[in-house]
């Protein structure tokens, strides 16, 4: 009888395990289903953002932002250069391009 008792909490623990571990990717999967939706609600809405302020897509967007960035890092590198070659504080005037 003994045996037959161990054996059964054996087999209750083992069941236990098991459950708790679907139930552990059950809730996993749940979690990640729900980021997904929240990341894909996130993408288009910022699809129609940048489409408010004139661009086809979230691409066009990029493409002219790092250019953008790039020409100001240049600009700030530029300018930084120009005040240490000078020692001067004021920043030099641009022409209109908008290149020192």
């Amino acid at each position: 009888m003994l045996l037959a008792k161990a054996g059964s909490m054996e087999f209750t623990a083992d069941w236990e395990k098991a459950l708790a571990e679907y139930q552990g990717k059950t809730a996993y999967n749940c979690l990640t289903a729900d980021i997904c939706n929240a990341i894909a609600n996130m993408k288009q809405h910022l699809s129609h953002i940048v489409q408010e302020y004139g661009y086809k897509n979230v691409k066009d967007f990029l493409t002219e932002y790092r250019t953008a960035k790039a020409e100001s890092n240049d600009y700030q590198s530029a300018v930084a250069k120009w005040m240490q070659q000078t020692g001067d504080e004021t920043e030099p005037e641009s022409d209109s391009c908008g290149k020192g």
